[in-house]
């Protein structure tokens, strides 16, 4: 027996071993990082026992394409990131990251009601025509989501933020030079329109790729990024227009996008690897009527979401004879109260109040016709029970004949008075005029002799 023929089953034996010490370790490294995290998302949305049950078992149809896709961690890189941390410090900095992007696209779009109101005070067009700009840009902020969250997919997150970003900067800072409708479309609209969709729905997809159990809490603070810029933006428009114009108050919201733009592009880091890319459109996940309904009727209740964010300031323009600074603030209350009957508030602090109004002085000084009387009702109260501006609002909202009105107001802390439509005769007074505090509301100017507070109702 030569020495090669000695050493061959030594070198065998060799290499049997590593092979073994090899499998052992790719084992570990299966049960410590999975391969897929389809398993884990529905042990945590089940439990450990459903996840290892078939479909047959637990006597359940398999998942529909639609859900599968949706589902769906299959990669195309040879490596998987791992289950979701649910938290940690690189988690919740991709949070605030797009709390802020959504305050420079979802929070920019909201408040274009200041913008409706300006355009039309200074280039006299109709509402319906400027209205065409705030609605391509909506437009573009969802439409162009079916392609970015493909491209997010496929690991281009980057490259499509930054183009993004690269819109939102041309389209605000030409937007400040603007001089014509044209202009302000091509700016406003479809300049800014592709920044939102090129930024906000990747943004929206990256932050879901680092929660699971925590999901719903990470995603609705990033949601609340829209009230923030809904307050913040027209703020700054409310207090630098009249000093600086109009170039001026758009360069420096400009200035702010290009600071928040600069800290998002830093800090956004991608966790999952790229994808396998899908068709652009999975038609076969409309054969599922659950998902078609689900579909048509995200895409109905979206037809009028966005109506009372433009025309809210002209209609306290034109209507109920507001000036500017007080059209901001009704905008500012529906951008940041929820779906609720709430008073308005105006520039008297702290009263809550839409205006301290003065009716027709009748014979005897009451001036009660502060509201048409045939569009309006009246409840009172006895002195000893002074009228609220609860319980007159919720009279006139719920329980007044005809109810429920758009306004409501306290005379003499005993009279509750309801309206569709002011008297026309009707004259606002000042504040000093009507600082008369309600009985069972200190905070709350009650009105007195022939004037009254009044409130209005926000759906």
């Amino acid at each position: 027996m030569t020495a090669r023929s000695v050493d061959r089953p030594v070198e065998e034996g060799k290499e049997l071993r590593t092979h073994a010490v090899a499998d052992a370790r790719v084992e570990r490294d299966l049960q410590q990082w999975p391969s897929t995290r389809d398993d884990e998302i529905v042990e945590a949305t089940y439990g450990p026992h459903y996840a290892s049950e078939t479909a047959e078992q637990r006597n359940e149809k398999p998942p529909g394409p639609a859900l599968a896709r949706i589902l769906s961690r299959s990669s195309a890189a040879s490596y998987d990131p791992g289950p979701a941390p649910d938290g940690g410090l690189t988690a919740w900095i991709q949070v605030l990251c797009t709390h802020l992007t959504i305050f420079t696209t979802f929070g920019f779009f909201t408040s274009f009601g200041v913008y409706q109101t300006y355009y039309e005070n200074t280039l006299g067009i109709a509402p319906s025509t400027i209205s065409w700009i705030g609605s391509i840009q909506v437009f573009l902020l969802f439409f162009l989501g079916t392609f970015t969250g493909c491209a997010t997919d496929a690991g281009l997150f980057r490259p499509v933020y930054i183009t993004g970003a690269c819109f939102q900067l041309v389209g605000i800072f030409t937007l400040a030079e603007c001089k014509s409708v044209w202009q302000l479309f091509l700016s406003q609209g479809v300049c800014l329109g592709l920044a939102n969709g090129l930024q906000f729905c990747p943004s929206m997809a990256l932050v879901s790729t680092y929660f699971v159990k925590r999901r719903a809490f990470a995603l609705g603070f990033t949601a609340l990024g829209s009230c923030t810029g809904g307050v913040i933006l027209p703020v700054i428009v409310q207090q630098c227009l009249p000093s600086l114009g109009f170039p001026w108050t758009i360069r420096i919201i400009g200035f702010i996008m290009l600071l928040l733009n600069t800290v998002t592009i830093a800090l956004y880091r991608t966790r999952l690897p790229p994808r396998k890319a899908g068709p652009l459109v999975d038609w076969a996940s409309f054969a599922e009527l659950p998902y078609t309904l689900y579909c048509a009727g995200a895409f109905f209740s979206f037809w009028g979401l966005y109506f009372a964010f433009f025309y809210i300031g002209s209609y306290a323009r034109n209507v109920l004879g507001a000036t500017y600074q007080q059209s901001i603030n009704l905008l500012l209350v529906q951008d940041t109260t929820p779906p609720a009957t709430t008073a308005l508030i105006t520039a008297f602090p702290p009263n809550s109040y839409l205006s301290c109004n003065q009716g027709e002085a009748n014979a005897n000084g009451t001036g009660n016709r502060l509201f048409d009387p045939s569009t309006g009702a009246i409840f009172r109260d006895s002195a000893s029970t002074p009228v609220t501006q609860q319980t007159c609002r919720t009279y006139c909202s719920t329980t007044a004949p005809g109810a429920p009105y758009l306004y409501f107001g306290i005379d003499y802390d005993i009279n509750c008075r309801c309206g569709a439509a002011f008297f026309i005769l009707r004259v606002q007074v000042d504040e000093a005029q009507c600082n008369v505090s309600a009985a069972g509301n200190s905070s709350q100017a009650g009105g007195g002799a022939n004037r009254m507070s009044v409130w209005q109702y926000v759906a």
